[in-house]
Parts: structure tokens; sequence; C-alpha cells
């Protein structure tokens, strides 16, 4: 009886143990504001999917409190970084002219 509650306690140990050092963690993080809309921008870190030549993620921003979703795919081109998204965008990543794609490729690099 006494090495079956030895071995339940060590069980038990361990399984708390091990649900302390789950470090990945889903979170939206900010990145920045759509300059056509206004809206702010998260990135969904959890949707962040990497393949060879670019990446794949989504973006939520809350028109009127709902959540809206966009879907983005990134590629590297021979001139720089492209992206196309689920509003049928695609245009080439740029600090100044699509800020939120540019702190989306920023944060995934």
């Amino acid at each position: 009886m006494k090495k079956f509650f030895s071995v339940m306690l060590l069980a038990i140990t361990i399984i708390f143990i091990c649900e302390q050092n789950n470090f990945a963690k889903a979170y939206n993080h900010d990145v920045g504001i759509y300059p056509a809309t206004g809206l702010r921008a998260y990135l969904m870190t959890e949707t962040l999917s990497y393949f060879r030549g670019g990446f794949s993620c989504t973006v939520v921003c809350y028109p009127s409190g709902r959540p809206y979703y966009i879907d983005y795919t990134f590629r590297q081109d021979y001139s720089g970084f492209y992206f196309t998204n689920s509003d049928g965008y695609r245009a080439q990543v740029h600090s100044y002219h699509t800020p939120v794609e540019y702190n989306v490729w920023r944060y995934a690099w």
C-alpha cells in the first residue's frame, strides 16, 4: 500500500511540474492601425505557420466591437516580401504604406 501511494504521489508531482513548464501561450499581439480604416489590428500569434519562403497568419480587428478576421500569406520574392490577404489585397511589405503588414512581418521574422 505504501508503494502505491508513493507511486501516485510521484505521478502527481510529475504532472504538476510538466503543467508549469508550458511556455507556448497564445495571445493577440498589437501590430498597429490600418491607415484606411483606423482600426487597430492584432496578430493572433497561435495562427503563425511557417513554410519554405514565407509564412501565413491571421490578424483580427474589432469594428463595432465584433471580431473581424483577415487571413494573410507572406512570401519572399526576388525584390522583397509580398503579402496577400483574404480581403483580396496584394502588395509589397513596406513600413510606411502597409504598417500593419510590416509589423506582422517583423514579429514573425
